[in-house]
């Protein structure tokens, strides 16, 4: 899957023994692999934004291209200080990208809904390998 995020340099998520959030998460929603983007996208898109997010799909396809392709990305993610590090790249390349329908009206997936069902999901990563992160650890 090439895409926008990966022209970008989105380098991709290191290799661990914890299976993948995508993998988590359909197991505990009991949901098909293939309903993983869709699902999540809908928890984590903020909440006003969700009954308008039908209507900016059908007048402009790929608006939430960005949001998907990033929960492309971070379902690969086995910890989460991969999570972290997807959720930094994206908000650094992308922070200037945003017209005021994703920055000013917040028509975009919400970081703190994302941390939060990751954290149900993922482990923090081991003391020795790199610091432990969660959200409680870490001042955004």
């Amino acid at each position: 899957m090439v895409g926008i995020l990966a022209r970008l340099g989105y380098s991709g998520v290191r290799v661990s023994s914890h299976p993948s959030l995508r993998a988590c998460f359909c197991a505990r929603q009991q949901c098909p692999d293939s309903e993983f983007e869709r699902r999540f996208f809908r928890l984590t898109l903020y909440r006003h934004a969700v009954p308008f997010a039908g209507i900016l799909r059908l007048f402009w396809p790929g608006f939430f291209h960005f949001d998907t392709e990033f929960i492309g990305w971070i379902g690969q993610s086995r910890d989460m200080t991969d999570v972290w590090t997807e959720i930094d790249k994206l908000e650094f390349r992308n922070r200037t990208n945003w017209g005021w329908l994703r920055s000013g009206l917040r028509m975009r997936l919400n970081y703190d809904r994302v941390l939060d069902l990751a954290e149900e999901h993922l482990p923090a990563t081991p003391v020795g390998k790199h610091s432990a992160v969660s959200r409680t650890q870490r001042q955004r």
